[in-house]
């Protein structure tokens, strides 16, 4: 089964990745190489998002109508979010598992209790779509990337007290709509991958939470960078082009640490497992693909 993935997430543990798409949300056992759970039409034919309960028991679905469902992997009842007004670009969970975040088309970030599924504060307005949202390591951050889709083109990075709702740092203006924002493991670097309506190949933004400043080098691939990922020991990011290009660096020095790797059409997803020893990829080809997380050779049991 194609799934055409548009998003995937390992489990805590490492032994379940959830692949989401246009043709719905599947938990796929990549030592057994097949999906053993899918939901297909729940979302009613509009692309997913997708994130696991910290204790393994729920699946979080997003939908592209603005549709948010709690599956229950343990067989019990599904709950249905209040949602948004319009489709969700991402969604992300705290560190603690206590919250789940959900960016929207709707120019709204919403944080959500897990404990009794109602909002933690009234939904953070934005001037444009907000396209990604990731949490600092701590849980006490909550950064949204954001931007318009038309041109021209620009976009915004902001930073929200998880607690107390209010914006925290300035807002950093970016070339193009952040459709990805993720903080390394360890809080000291966020990064951003900005799309630009006039397809200028975009760097990743890079910044070093410490300083506040870039790094001294630059990371970037021939078609922009549209997905990043880090490994759990913060030494290395993976990157992703529109292409299909892919490839690993040291943060360290920003050395590349592996050739050039691809699929045939651009890599949407990227996901490192628990131990590092592992990259996941899900391309617009329709494949979802394991390499090596340190030498970015390929593995079996792709689909």
């Amino acid at each position: 089964q194609q799934v055409k993935p548009l998003e995937t997430a390992f489990s805590p543990d490492g032994s379940k990745v959830a692949i989401s798409g246009t043709d719905g949300a599947w938990i796929w056992e990549p030592d057994g190489g097949k999906a053993t759970w899918a939901a297909q039409g729940l979302l009613g034919g509009k692309s997913a998002r997708v994130a696991f309960s910290r204790d393994q028991r729920f699946l979080a679905i997003g939908g592209g109508s603005g549709n948010l469902v709690l599956h229950d992997l343990d067989g019990g009842e599904e709950r249905t979010l209040d949602g948004h007004a319009a489709g969700i670009h991402a969604m992300a969970l705290s560190p603690s598992g206590a919250c789940l975040a959900t960016a929207s088309e709707d120019r709204t970030l919403k944080l959500w209790s897990m404990e009794n599924a109602r909002l933690t504060h009234p939904p953070f307005e934005h001037r444009h779509t907000v396209w990604s949202v990731a949490f600092s390591p701590d849980g006490t951050i909550v950064a949204t990337g954001s931007g318009r889709e038309t041109a021209p083109s620009e976009g915004e990075l902001r930073l929200y007290s998880v607690r107390t709702g209010q914006l925290v740092a300035d807002i950093v203006r970016l070339p193009g709509r952040a459709v990805q924002v993720a903080y390394s493991p360890d809080g000291r670097w966020l990064a951003a991958a900005c799309a630009e309506l006039a397809f200028r190949r975009l760097p990743l933004l890079l910044l070093d939470t410490t300083t506040a400043q870039p790094p001294p080098f630059r990371l970037a691939l021939e078609d922009g960078i549209c997905q990043v990922a880090f490994s759990p020991d913060s030494k290395r990011i993976a990157a992703s082009d529109e292409g299909g290009m892919m490839r690993i660096w040291s943060l360290v020095d920003g050395a590349p640490l592996t050739p050039v790797f691809r699929h045939r059409r651009g890599a949407r997803v990227l996901s490192f497992d628990s131990r590092g020893a592992v990259l996941l990829s899900g391309s617009l080809d329709g494949t979802a693909r394991l390499w090596s997380g340190l030498t970015a050779m390929p593995l079996s049991n792709s689909t």
